[in-house]
């Protein structure tokens, strides 16, 4: 592949199509995999991560500044508990931004133009979600590694057609070298995908029960200190926060 032996040639080309994608709301998921395919595992991290980190912080910039309007009326149509989650990160900051990172309440492209709605500051959102998104970027960046891996494999076809216990005693040579190679190789992505995918999923849950208790919170207090509902009436219904079903897509 002509990127791989040359990929300092087309990178800065790359990396700007890499950011604005992220701009224009292209999935990150598979803008991610592709950088890893392209750039292999430790420099599609570098890339992708650096990338990443500027397009949003340019998303939370024409969301804020140039189609706040236009934002904000489509997160009242897509997200009715938005105002909540807006209120929870006036109160929590970049402590919430970082769980909402982590646990997909809301999809990553439409949370870089939601923050922008909300009071947060320009350098604690930058800050935050450049942490935050670091676990997300080693997984999609380290998928589209692997498939590169296994595809050159089976173009070969050694990738499950030979084993290194087929290869003991010497016998083999190259090839036998090549398939223990590719067997431990094997082995490692998936001790390593396993951990990954653990600590992800840990993070998940986590980060999921500690933005609902905050938006309970949140509801709980503007309920308390709004006005008096009429008498036999059903009350404000702010404590109510099921979680947005744009965030499940």
């Amino acid at each position: 592949m002509k990127i791989k032996e040359n990929p300092l040639g087309s990178l800065h080309l790359f990396v700007l199509f890499h950011i604005f994608a992220v701009v224009l709301l292209f999935p990150v998921m598979l803008l991610q995999a592709i950088t890893g395919a392209l750039y292999g595992l430790y420099a599609g991290l570098v890339v992708s991560w650096l990338a990443s980190v500027v397009g949003q912080a340019l998303a939370f910039l024409l969301g804020r500044y140039l189609f706040r309007a236009s934002v904000k009326s489509y997160l009242l149509q897509r997200v009715p508990n938005f105002p909540q989650i807006e209120a929870a990160i006036k109160k929590e900051g970049w402590k919430l931004m970082c769980l909402l990172r982590l646990s997909p309440i809301l999809p990553y492209n439409i949370l870089n133009y939601a923050a922008a709605l909300t009071p947060i500051s320009f350098l604690a959102y930058t800050l935050s979600s450049a942490v935050a998104i670091i676990p997300w970027t080693c997984l999609y960046v380290y998928l589209g590694t692997l498939s590169t891996h296994v595809l050159a494999e089976l173009a070969r076809g050694k990738l499950v057609t030979q084993y290194p216990y087929q290869r003991i005693g010497g016998a083999g040579g190259e090839d036998g070298g090549r398939a223990g190679m590719t067997y431990q190789m094997m082995l490692s992505s998936a001790i390593y995908m396993t951990l990954l995918v653990v600590t992800i999923v840990y993070g998940y849950v986590l980060s999921k029960r500690a933005i609902t208790s905050v938006l309970k919170s949140v509801a709980d207090t503007g309920a308390g200190t709004g006005p008096e509902p009429p008498a036999g009436g059903s009350g404000s219904g702010g404590g109510d926060v099921e979680m947005a079903t744009a965030g499940k897509g």
